[in-house]
């Protein structure tokens, strides 16, 4: 599985593979779709997070308010889009 990420506003995202590979690390566009190679866990933070629609196996995976840091939010998703 891959981890989608589509972006309805512009976002800073930076992403790292299970090994520490960074996967992503740039500003992604409104209107943009990005698909990051699996299997997670992917550590993901998000500079602006109601811009960004995650999702693993074309399921949603949901920002936990405790992961968030005002605009921002840092979350770990497990390769079944579980957030850890």
């Amino acid at each position: 599985a891959a981890l989608e990420i589509d972006f309805v506003g512009d976002c800073w995202v930076e992403v790292t593979g299970p090994s520490g590979q960074r996967l992503m690390y740039d500003l992604g566009r409104a209107g943009q779709s990005r698909a990051l190679p699996g299997p997670g866990p992917w550590r993901v933070f998000l500079g602006a997070a109601d811009a960004a629609r995650l999702r693993v196996a074309g399921r949603p995976v949901a920002v936990p308010p405790a992961n968030r840091s005002g605009p921002t939010a840092r979350l770990v998703v497990a390769p079944d889009g579980s957030v850890q």
